[in-house]
């Protein structure tokens, strides 16, 4: 029995998710294939899964483009038989997607030990309605299935299949810098984000933060690292610094002295202290990546749910410049607040302040059974699309809020695209910043956005030989990737 796992783009980013998933099913011997769809008309897609033969087919997706996978879905059930699985963000915390008609089951949680035992069952015919971590919809009836317990242990994950969705995009192999995970889970509760909601689910089911043993992170790395070609690690934890001080020290003496490989990763503002940045700087540390969103205190409090962080910044924005570690901050704008626009430039202002390497703002998207997204709803700031309605439910340009006024949506939109560019050059952008966002540019500006964006991270932060030798592939695969920013993406 073979399964297709389905995946629009890589964006040049290991997809970890996805390659644990296949990694467990390939340890137990299951038949895994993989298709690139974004590129694809809807009769190739067709001739492109029927030649596969799948018997299963599973994606995995976020809120937003989740209905791009159930046009993909609907699509291929009419032409193709086959038992359909989704995963991933958008069915943990929305298990009623698995509503849909195309949606056979949907995997809420962490899926390694799921999905194996779902195949399994498949495999012998056996019924599959009972299987933990899954949704079912029964005669119109939602059966939501309680997760298993946890994985305590993570050094007993299979390490993530690479090869499989390096062979798929030959770019994404050739890219020097390969991404790791050192441990799960998060105790914060940021408004806009899902971790209570996933506290919740497994609450009594384990440990929800739990991290893998150096040794077992140091195999990975020698693995991958003797596999392919490797110059940079990208550690992508939510935040590294949940890792006690312990864990940090034997990272640093082992990481430089059995690789010699630098590393990225995130961390939250408020676990820093100086031994801590000494312990990264010694490891390797090329540049960290920190989330402020806003600058003013009190909506990070009342709003976003997060603990006052300017001066947490601040004191780390010191001990990085001190040690000669390139950072990048990390914003949100389009908040619902009185006066967004101001509250984002003030924003701009701090960072620019603090002088990170690189600053990088989102545009608020409340996401369904988020603090965020019931706070917007109740203040007016938001109204949820109706179902069977067409409009803009997701987008990369703009907001989704309604500020009252169409022309604070727009200058937000044209701020949040000339964010990273002016924090870098202040001395002239910031002084026309606001004649600037009143220009009818936004094309414009979202073209300069991508391409700071992408010369900024790959040629000041994760830089490798490859950011070299494969700049024009890179610019071939933005200029495909910026014809479809403004594609709907409800439909395949």
């Amino acid at each position: 029995m073979k399964t297709l796992f389905l995946l629009k783009e890589t964006m040049v980013q290991d997809r970890l998710g996805m390659m644990y998933l296949i990694g467990s099913l390939k340890k137990h011997g299951k038949a895994v294939d993989l298709l690139l769809t974004g590129r694809l008309n809807r009769d190739k897609l067709v001739q492109k899964v029927a030649a596969i033969k799948p018997d299963i087919i599973a994606v995995s997706t976020m809120t937003g483009e989740h209905n791009y996978y159930i046009s993909l879905l609907d699509h291929l059930k009419r032409h193709l038989n086959f038992f359909s699985v989704m995963g991933g963000p958008h069915p943990t915390f929305s298990p009623e997607i698995a509503l849909h008609k195309c949606v056979d089951t949907a995997c809420i949680g962490e899926g390694e030990e799921a999905m194996v035992e779902l195949v399994d069952r498949l495999e012998k015919r056996e019924s599959v309605h009972d299987v933990a971590n899954f949704v079912f919809s029964l005669n119109g009836t939602l059966k939501i299935n309680p997760p298993r317990r946890l994985v305590d242990d993570l050094d007993e994950i299979p390490f993530p299949d690479r090869e499989l969705i390096y062979s798929k995009d030959s770019l994404l192999k050739r890219d020097r810098k390969k991404f790791f995970f050192t441990l799960r889970g998060c105790p914060f509760r940021c408004a806009y984000c899902f971790n209570h909601l996933f506290r919740q689910i497994y609450r009594g089911k384990g440990r929800v933060i739990r991290t893998r043993s150096v040794t077992n992170f140091m195999q990975e790395v020698n693995e991958v690292n003797s596999t392919y070609p490797t110059e940079l690690l990208n550690i992508y934890d939510d935040n590294f610094l949940l890792h006690d001080i312990e864990w940090l020290k034997e990272f640093a003496e082992r990481l430089p002295r059995e690789t010699g490989l630098p590393f990225t990763t995130n961390f939250n503002p408020v676990l820093v202290t100086e031994e801590k940045i000494q312990l990264l700087k010694k490891a390797g540390l090329s540049y960290a990546a920190i989330a402020l969103e806003t600058a003013d205190d009190e909506v990070n409090k009342n709003i976003l749910k997060r603990a006052p962080i300017r001066n947490h910044l601040e004191k780390t924005a010191r001990l990085l410049h001190k040690y000669h570690i390139k950072f990048q901050v990390d914003c949100l704008i389009g908040l619902p607040v009185d006066d967004p626009l101001e509250n984002a430039i003030r924003t701009m202002d701090f960072m620019i302040q603090i002088r990170p390497t690189f600053a990088l703002s989102s545009i608020l998207y409340p996401y369904p059974k988020t603090d965020i997204y019931n706070y917007v709803v109740e203040k007016g700031y938001y109204k949820p699309r109706e179902t069977g309605t067409r409009g803009r439910v997701f987008t990369r340009n703009y907001s989704v809020l309604d500020f009252g006024d169409p022309k604070i949506d727009v200058k937000i939109a044209r701020l949040h695209k000339l964010w990273g560019i002016t924090i870098s050059h202040p001395f002239i952008l910031r002084r026309i910043t606001r004649i600037l966002i009143n220009l009818p540019l936004l094309k414009l500006y979202t073209y300069v956005f991508w391409a700071w964006h992408g010369i900024s991270y790959r040629f000041r932060l994760a830089v490798t030989s490859s950011s070299f030798r494969d700049l024009p592939l890179y610019a071939v695969r933005l200029l495909v990737f910026l014809r479809g920013v403004e594609k709907n993406d409800d439909q395949c």
